[in-house]
């Protein structure tokens, strides 16, 4: 166990090539040029170091409590691939100090709303136009994010 500059001990490590023969996503090679198939999960083992950071700060908050549930939310359009951060999470959570805790990660759609006339509308099939003014003046306000949603204490 590693010791971190704030006396807060680092989450477990990772290794990013075990991930991805675990995940069934190892790399492969042809001649000396690499696929990109491995690269969806390094970025996810990252995330997860990141949520299990925040997991473990919250936690520290409260000792001699017992951590039964970590709940992560996935947004369509945040860049993550959900199946691989829970994955991730649950070898996290299997070397922490909290094994038993469960991991559920959920996804959450895209919410659109036209800066036009405000109406929200949920994405489907790239939209690019509001459907009740015509406008192309859109934006995202729900499922760009990936946020620890809750955690489940005892």
């Amino acid at each position: 166990m590693c010791i971190s500059r704030g006396g807060a001990p680092d989450p477990p490590r990772l290794k990013a090539h075990s991930f991805r023969r675990a995940a069934g996503r190892e790399t492969h090679r042809a001649g000396s040029s690499r696929t990109n198939r491995a690269e969806p999960a390094v970025h996810e083992v990252s995330l997860a170091h990141a949520v299990w950071r925040q997991v473990t700060a919250e936690m520290e908050k409260h000792p001699g409590r017992r951590l039964m549930g970590v709940h992560v939310v996935v947004g369509a359009l945040s860049g993550a691939a959900p199946e691989l951060l829970e994955f991730a999470l649950g070898l996290l959570v299997a070397e922490s100090q909290w094994p038993q805790a469960a991991i559920d990660v959920r996804d959450e759609p895209v919410l659109l709303v036209c800066r036009g006339c405000g109406h929200e509308y949920p994405m489907d099939e790239m939209r690019l136009r509001c459907p009740a003014c015509g406008s192309a003046d859109i934006e995202p306000v729900r499922g760009t994010e990936l946020r620890l949603e809750s955690l489940e204490v005892e």
